[in-house]
Parts: structure tokens; sequence; C-alpha cells
């Protein structure tokens, strides 16, 4: 029984995208508080994202066999491998399993939203780490340029600056490159290390491998790390390279002392992983490296960062939307238009009248009615939301700034808000005459929506009149806007 974690939890295959490792995992198990349920299983972290946990036996009567049988909760499970290393398993429910089987045994299988290694805790909030290094799939990709080389614009360091990279027995072609930015007590590094890995008979093999190391000056729970920089960071890959993206490697410190415990998480991502779509020939970068050198990180990240948690949950619906792959067509545009107008709330918004205007003539209309709470109270509630722009003036207003950025969008507001809010409004509120668009309609409004988004994204950012060149180097392939003219 061992433990089997790698490394860094990734894999490179010599010119193709990195991607996860499997993890196994046996040990013995039991709920929080309650050893005299310990139970050995094996926990299979699989590359893709899934966690399971099976077991030879049913332990905690997971299996009812009648609606009044008494089964333990085991949406939290404590473990530990022979070695002693604390285990945690978070999200556990049952798949499956069977009582009695003909060979006499009997197995059940669990999945799990997250596998803990090095940590027997409860929640996410009751771990905490000083530093983390995170790796997210396409992150390498986008730092290096595309490229294999030293393209990069991040700079040349020693193994020994900090990056967590030996600096001993490494060869004359090997080095590595890193960038960092201090934000709010925290400091961020991205790194690119590359090492030899074999010489054939006709050339020399490299791993090429990047991580961000974030150390921060007192300790951070594991939640806190994720939604204040994990999250808000790999969007910035999502978005920057257009390419779907989830989280390699996660693994941190709990303290910077001789004293520390190294603590691994393995999440299981919450969309469908799709096989990668790297290729140094069909570049999507939204980002790319030719607009950033060292201080253009810098400004990037901490930009980036403030914008993503200023946005909140509208930042989580639209990323996760543009990093799954298996949303119909429908649901994507009802969604985005969604995110649209969240956008256009949080960061542009424009109220009719001032608030003090607004609550004035709001008491006055509520005042003018019949003397009878029930109906002021629904003239209140209503009247109380009348301050704000409506739907369709704000997907306009997104549509004509975009159009600064692209001018080619200029002429086409008018039709395409008409479209979105349309068709937002027949699907939202069903009638039995309602009807879906045509595929093609969906496909290129969902395009168009999600490049206007970009664009004001990209200007927010601060990038000015390197948006269209930002615009042009990530839609090279796939312009929706063309198609508008046709």
């Amino acid at each position: 029984m061992r433990v089997q974690v790698g490394a860094a939890g990734r894999r490179d295959d010599h010119g193709g995208p990195e991607t996860r490792r499997d993890v196994f995992v046996e040990a013995l198990w039991w709920p929080p508080g309650d050893k005299s349920l310990m139970a050995q299983g094996k926990v299979s972290a699989f590359g893709e994202g899934s966690v399971w946990l099976d077991t030879e036996a049913d332990a905690w009567g997971a299996v009812a066999l009648s609606d009044d049988e008494s089964r333990t909760d085991v949406r939290v499970l404590h473990g530990r491998t022979p070695t002693g290393t604390a285990l945690s398993l978070h999200g556990v429910r049952l798949f499956g399993g069977e009582k009695e089987h003909p060979s006499g045994r009997a197995h059940v299988r669990f999945v799990a939203d997250r596998l803990i290694v090095g940590a027997a805790v409860d929640d996410e909030a009751d771990v905490s780490m000083a530093l983390v290094r995170v790796s997210f799939r396409g992150l390498r990709e986008w730092l290096m340029g595309w490229t294999r080389d030293t393209k990069t614009p991040l700079p040349l360091v020693t193994p020994e600056e900090g990056t967590g990279v030996e600096g001993s027995n490494r060869r004359v072609d090997d080095w590595v490159r890193s960038a960092s930015v201090d934000i709010d007590d925290v400091r961020l590094q991205a790194i690119v290390s590359r090492d030899f890995s074999a010489t054939g008979r006709f050339r020399t093999v490299y791993d090429t491998s990047a991580w961000l190391q974030l150390t921060s000056t007192g300790p951070l729970s594991l939640a806190d790390w994720r939604r204040s920089w994990i999250e808000p960071l790999r969007d910035l890959v999502l978005f920057g390279t257009r390419e779907q993206t989830v989280i390699l490697s996660l693994e941190g410190e709990t303290s910077l002392d001789h004293t520390s415990t190294t603590v691994k998480v393995f999440m299981a991502p919450e969309v469908v992983v799709q096989p990668p779509q790297h290729t140094p020939y069909y570049q999507r970068d939204l980002l790319p490296a030719g607009i950033w050198d060292q201080d253009g990180f810098e400004d990037l990240v901490s930009t980036w960062r403030s914008l993503h948690l200023e946005l909140g949950a509208v930042a989580q619906a639209f990323f996760e939307l543009a990093n799954g792959a298996d949303v119909p067509p429908l649901t994507r545009l009802l969604r985005l238009t969604s995110c649209a107008e969240g956008y256009h709330r949080i960061l542009h918004d424009e109220p009719p009248f001032s608030d003090v205007h607004h609550s004035a003539m709001l008491s006055a209309m509520v005042a003018a009615l019949p003397d009878d709470e029930t109906i002021r109270a629904h003239y209140r509630d209503r009247l109380t939301r009348a301050n704000s722009q409506s739907q369709r003036r704000r997907i306009r207003w997104l549509i004509e700034r975009g159009s600064q950025a692209d001018s080619r969008l200029t002429g086409h507001a008018r039709k395409l808000t008409s479209q979105l809010v349309g068709w937002r409004n027949d699907h939202t509120h069903l009638e039995g005459s309602a009807t879906a668009p045509p595929l093609e309609n969906l496909l290129l409004l969902n395009a168009v929506l999600a490049y206007v988004m970009a664009a004001n994204i990209l200007l927010d950012l601060g990038m000015g009149d390197n948006t269209l060149y930002c615009l042009r180097c990530g839609h090279a392939w796939d312009d929706p806007v063309a198609a508008l003219a046709s």
C-alpha cells in the first residue's frame, strides 16, 4: 500500500500539451470522529478529473437494504496511509455497489469532489498553506508564446532565485525563466523550466514545464487560495488562450520553515474535460505573449485579478461557460446574454436617475396608491427596480463599445441586440408558440456575443489600441464578425 503522487502531478509528452497524471492512494478510511468504522479502500484520482473510492466491504452501510435502514454520513472521510500520511476525501457520495456477491465479497464505489494528501480536515477552509504551487493546462504554451525555445518574454533567472527548481546537476542548455509580481501580501511567480530529458540518435529531448508559485506573508486557507487566486489565474489562462483549461497540479506548504508539511490537492474539474487542442500552428491567444514584457505581465496579472474579483459571480458564470464544451447552443446563448447583462451592471451601470431622485419619486408613487398595504407592497417591489437600464440597452452598449476596438461591428448593434433580447425573452418566458432559432443563427450569435464580451474585457484590462491586435490574434481562424457581412 502506497501513495503514488508523482513529483509534479503532470506529464509532458515531448511536444504535446501537459496532461495530468493518474494518482492512486491505498489507505484506511473512516468517518471523522469514529475510527471504529475504519475500512480499507483505494482512491483513484484520474487524469481527466474523476475521483473514486473503492472498498471491498460496505463498512458504513452505504448500500441500504430497506428504506428504514440507518446509514452513516460519508460526505467527508479521513484516511491514513501505512506510512502515516494524513488524507481527506470531500464531497463523497455513493456511486454503486452490492451487498452480497457470489464470490462472497461486497464491493462499493464512491465518487468524490476532492482528495487532499497531507491533511485530515473536514473542509477546505480547515487547511492553511503559506506557499502554493499550481499548474494549469495551457499555462506553458501561453507563457512560452507557443515556442519551445527562449522567445518567451519571461527573463532568465538562476534556479536558486526562489523558483523551487533544484540548481544542481543542470546542463548548459537547461534554463529557468521567471517573472514575479507582489499583490496584497502575496508574491506570484510565473516559472518556466526546461530540463534535459534524454538524448536520441537524431536529437536531444527536453522537458519544459510551467507553474505558478504563490507565497503569502501569512498562511491562507485552501478556500481563500482557490477563490482569490487559483480560480482568477485559471480563468486568465482560459481567456488568454481560448482553450479549455484544468488544474494539472496543486500542492502547497503549510509554513515557510523546516516544520512545514506538504499538502497535495486533487480536485475533480467542474467541466467535462476535452482532449487538448493546443498546436503551434493553430494559435487562438487573446493575450498573445508579444503584447507583454516583464513589466506588462505584472500589470496584466494585477489588473486581471482586480477585474475578476469585482465581477464575482458574473466572472464565475462567464468563464465556466467558456470552459465548457458540452453546452447546447440555445442554453449557451441564454447564459451568455445573462453574463453580458451582469457584466455591464457591475462595471458600466448608468441608472436613469440618481438614488435620491428615484427614492423621492418612488415614495410619491406609492403614496398615490390606495391605502392598502398589500397593493402598495406589490407595486413598491416592482417600482424599486425601475431605476435600472434594460437588458436591451446594456447589450447594445457593449456592442457599440466593442465597435470602438473593431469598427466592423459598427452598424450591427441594433439588429444584434434585437435578435439577442428577442430570443432571450422568448425562451426565458416560454410560451407554446415559441420555437428554437435556426442552428446556424444560434452558433453565429453565440460567437459574436462572445467576441463582443472579449473586446470589452480587453478594453477594461487597459489594452487600449492593442485591443484589435489581441482580437485578431485570438480569432485568426474563426472570425465571427466577418460572417455578419455575408
